[in-house]
């Protein structure tokens, strides 16, 4: 019943736009770590207590993940404005992007693995 509400809440929001699925996704994302979050946050709450992540790494890595999704949005615009297509058009700018997100991707799971073993030290 959850998921048909959810859905339902999608379809009437710009989600749609996202493309022909993007409901799955956020559901999954939203039943895998939201609903799991939001337990702990009420059941914290209903003792009395906060409900608290106490680990640096955490912040870091939504601050470098967030980052990598801003840069990946900016070279979707620019590659819609100039090419024409965000993931197509000509052969070269297809493997320069395709390189260019998996290098992203990469950078995201370093930073965030180094921090997460204490071989870094993000200063925050």
């Amino acid at each position: 019943f959850f998921v048909r509400c959810f859905n339902l809440f999608i379809s009437f929001t710009f989600f749609h736009l996202l493309g022909p699925h993007p409901h799955c996704l956020l559901c999954e994302v939203f039943l895998g770590v939201g609903i799991a979050w939001l337990c702990g946050a009420a059941f914290q709450s209903s003792h009395g207590r906060t409900f608290e992540v106490n680990d640096p790494a955490l912040g870091f890595s939504v601050v470098v993940f967030c980052s990598m999704a801003v840069l990946w949005f900016i070279v979707l615009t620019w590659r819609r404005k100039v090419i024409g297509a965000e993931l197509g058009g000509p052969q070269s700018l297809k493997k320069i992007t395709t390189f260019m997100f998996i290098g992203l991707w990469f950078i995201y799971v370093l930073l965030s693995s180094l921090v997460a073993y204490n071989k870094f030290s993000p200063g925050f």
